[in-house]
Parts: C-alpha cells; structure tokens; sequence
C-alpha cells in the first residue's frame, strides 16, 4: 500500500499541475479576448482535474475503514493540497470567462 499511495500521489500532482498549466493558457487566451480558445483550455484542464479526482477518491476508497493506524504520508497530503488549490483556480477562470463575455456583449 505505501508505493501505492506514493505512486499515486505523484499522479495526482502531476495532473494537477497539468490542469494548472492548462487554466494560465486559457485566462491568457482570455486577456486577448480569445474566448473559444480559454474555453478549450479550460475543458482540457477540466480533463486532467477530473483525472486527478479519481486517483484521490481511489485512494480514500481503499482506506475505508482502515484508516486507524495507517501511515500518514506528507506526499499524499501535498497532493491533495494541490488538487484542491487548482480546482479552486479553474473554477474561478471558468467564470471569469462567463463574466469576461458578458461584460463583452454589454459593451458592444
């Protein structure tokens, strides 16, 4: 279990931090009002969030009533962390686009 929660901690920070790499290019797109392509990168980003919230809840899942006495692992605990701070940001860019494109249309 402990190279398990290891290897997939690492997933975990590795597609997040994909997802944050993805939501930076898309609230760039969207400062050049380049909504098609901020939405596009929003979606990937969305993609790899999603990825990294399966091996979370994988792990969690498996330690359902085992968590007494288990191990705490700094890993695991930095990639939750993660997981949690950029799906924060992308939530947070998804409606800066929605805001973005109203005020947009207004000014029109």
């Amino acid at each position: 279990m402990d190279n398990k929660i290891v290897e997939t901690s690492f997933d975990i920070i590795f597609n997040a931090g994909e997802a944050r790499t993805e939501c930076e290019r898309g609230l760039k797109a969207l400062e050049e009002l380049d909504y098609e392509t901020a939405e596009n990168h929003l979606k990937t980003a969305n993609e790899f969030i999603v990825k990294a919230h399966t091996k979370h809840t994988e792990i969690l899942q498996s330690y359902i009533g085992e968590m007494e006495g288990q191990p705490f692992y700094m890993i695991f605990s930095h990639a939750q962390d993660t997981l949690m701070t950029i799906n924060s940001e992308l939530l947070i860019a998804k409606h800066l686009i929605k805001i973005s494109k109203a005020l947009y249309d207004k000014i029109k």
